[in-house]
């Protein structure tokens, strides 16, 4: 039976502030080695910045969580740019704008 890839979490300081990646190898340091994060193919997070490091199964799990929970993220702030807009157009057409017919 064939071992099932480990993936690795890791912090991000952009939404959705957790990324994953297939584990290549761990460093003597405890970081790890990520496949795919550059040009070589080939990334290494330090130890203190890893969340956790689970088979891929239960990565899934995981990952799924996060893509729900960037798609919230990102409706919550279309949904406050569109409440801006609408706050700067009301201010813009306020009737005692006196830009107004400059």
């Amino acid at each position: 039976m064939e071992k099932e890839p480990l993936y690795v979490f890791w912090r991000y300081d952009q939404p959705p502030y957790v990324l994953y990646g297939e584990l290549l190898d761990f460093h003597p340091s405890g970081g790890a080695y990520v496949k795919g994060y550059d040009q070589n193919m080939t990334s290494y997070f330090r130890k203190e910045s890893l969340l956790a490091v689970l088979p891929q199964s239960k990565a899934r799990i995981y990952k799924e969580q996060l893509d729900i929970a960037m798609q919230v993220y990102k409706a919550l702030i279309q949904t406050g740019r569109d409440r801006l807009e609408a706050a700067q157009n009301a201010i813009r057409e306020a009737p005692d704008n006196q830009l107004t017919g400059l």
